[in-house]
């Protein structure tokens, strides 16, 4: 992973400003030796080893550790960087739960957020009893109304894709779920092509069995029988509880489709980005990661006509072609028809422009006279696109020229790039050198002979996309992390007093009344202050999602 040191300071950083200082050194310290036993964390800690366990169970529950229960019953754990990264987009995710499901959905999108993972019981039972200090219209209803009403809200999540379901799986360590699912299954012991198409089909069998026991989808039953068994006891022996958390692949994917939306707007119009819009609707969301491949493939989806028809109607309503960070350059009036109506030529004639277009990952297929888009040549179109843009604004010019370069045609020479690239030599060396230092171009010595004499070796510069990605994604972690530095350790530090009393509840309600004066301005920069560093944030997150989560 890029920027490993940069991910768990930064991890570090969230979970001590939203769980404490306690669980924040239990996690470092599992970040920084690995995967330790809770005797070893109690130790490296400076521990007892009750505090060690509680801690540790702590962790667990908020699915920051993973962990493993060997056959002689020693249990190990290990930090899950990905679900204490996520941590930062659960403000985004809770709103637009409430732009989507309404107000008691978030509400209980972020109990269970709070919670990291629990039943429907709990998670019920959580938010009934915050109900009256988050919404005081609720403590006279009828207990049978306010269980409808939060039935409803979970429904409408699990509909939407904003929970889903944890399984064992997903708390164990992945090499051990791995191991446990090749073990599953029978040795090969034939050789020849009988052995290799044996092998073949047992890998399909462990990659098909790890993905059941991470499978996260909520099906109706599921939910439906968890409302209903919600005030037994007792489950039933061998049934597995069902347990939601939430489902952050849901921000991922509004970030890369609104890129996608966004960059067409800007190229083609509207109309063929809405279209586009409704196109991205029917790819489900994705939860694995398309890892760069140096070998090119495919993973083609055909594209549903009769849906795309449907919806366009709504898209006018949805947010998905509304940018993540505020701007709204796709918005709701689109240009065309203000119900979302589009007549079947103007649909051909825009689907046409976009496979024309630079997006090589939607075409047309003659055989079958369907339009399909590329998912894995999606992925890679967005991260190498945000991966220009990131470096477009650190580098001159004339280097995003040369880099265009080394993209369009591969490893070049200097001589090469003097006659491609139009620019002096001095100018190219310096751009050269600067990209090289920052990381994003590499230099390798080709010898034309056996004694790799310098005067008889070309040096080749060449672009590495993996790599220039790793550079950026460090550098975004490291920032993200000065910027929370700042705001807890400079901004939130100097405000202590005040925060602590304008966040007692019985003053949360008349701030006004008790805070004025020189006080009040100070509170009022605070805010603003920490509003700009909370947003600055969220727009490094998009990138990080751009370059990392598709």
């Amino acid at each position: 992973m890029a920027g490993v040191a940069d991910l768990i300071e930064l991890c570090c950083v969230i979970i001590e400003d939203i769980y404490g200082s306690f669980l924040a050194h239990i996690f470092s310290q599992l970040a920084t030796y690995g995967r330790l036993q809770v005797a070893q964390v109690a130790q490296r800690c400076r521990l007892l080893p009750r505090q060690a366990k509680i801690g540790v169970g702590a962790l667990v529950q908020l699915r920051l550790l993973q962990h493993h229960t060997s056959s002689d019953g020693v249990s190990s754990y290990q930090v899950n960087l990905t679900n204490a990264y996520n941590i930062l987009r659960i403000g985004s995710l809770v709103e637009r739960a409430r732009r989507k499901c309404g107000d008691l959905a978030a509400v209980v999108l972020e109990s269970l957020a709070a919670r990291g993972c629990t039943t429907v019981q709990q998670l019920q039972t959580a938010v009934t009893e915050a109900a009256p200090h988050t919404n005081g219209n609720h403590h006279g209803q009828n207990g049978d109304s306010a269980s409808a009403k939060f039935q409803s809200a979970v429904r409408s999540l699990v509909r939407h894709d904003f929970v889903e379901r944890v399984r064992p799986a997903h708390v164990q360590i992945p090499y051990d779920v791995h191991h446990s699912a090749e073990a599953s299954q029978a040795p090969v012991k034939a050789g020849g092509k009988k052995g290799e198409a044996e092998r073949t089909a047992r890998a399909q069998r462990v990659e098909a069995d790890i993905e059941r026991r991470l499978d996260g989808f909520v099906s109706e039953d599921a939910l439906e029988h968890a409302f209903n068994t919600a005030g037994i006891d007792k489950a039933i022996e061998g049934e597995e509880e069902l347990l939601l958390c939430p489902n952050y692949a849901y921000f991922v994917n509004i970030a890369r489709d609104s890129a996608v939306v966004q960059d067409i707007s800007k190229t083609l119009g509207k109309t063929p980005s809405r279209l586009m819009a409704g196109i991205l609707k029917q790819i489900p969301l994705q939860v694995d990661r398309h890892e760069p491949d140096p070998n090119p493939r495919q993973e083609l989806q055909a594209v549903a006509m009769s849906r795309l028809r449907d919806d366009l109607q709504d898209l006018g309503h949805d947010d998905i072609i509304v940018q993540t960070n505020g701007h709204h350059d796709v918005g709701s009036t689109n240009g065309v028809d203000t119900n979302g109506l589009l007549e079947d030529e103007d649909i051909e004639e825009g689907l046409e422009g976009i496979a024309e277009g630079p997006y090589p990952f939607f075409r047309h297929d003659e055989d079958t006279k369907q339009w399909a888009l590329d998912k894995y040549g999606l992925a890679t179109w967005v991260r190498d696109r945000e991966t220009l843009r990131l470096m477009r604004s650190r580098v001159s010019n004339i280097g995003m020229r040369l880099v265009r370069m080394m993209i369009d045609k591969g490893k070049l020479d200097e001589r090469i790039l003097l006659d491609l690239g139009l620019v002096h030599a001095k100018e190219m060396r310096q751009a050269l050198a600067q990209l090289k230092s920052m990381g994003f171009i590499e230099l390798q010595e080709v010898p034309r002979e056996p004694h790799r004499q310098p005067s008889r070796t070309m040096y080749l510069w060449f672009f590495d996309p993996i790599r220039a990605r790793n550079v950026l994604l460090g550098e975004l972690y490291k920032t993200m992390a000065r910027l929370y530095e700042r705001l807890q350790t400079v901004e939130r530090e100097r405000m202590k007093a005040t925060l602590e009393k304008v966040e007692r509840d019985d003053v949360r309600d008349r701030v006004d009344e008790v805070v004025s004066g020189k006080e009040m301005v100070e509170l009022r920069r605070f805010q603003a202050m920490e509003k700009w560093l909370l947003a600055e944030i969220g727009r490094l997150d998009e990138s990080v999602a751009l370059l990392r989560d598709i």
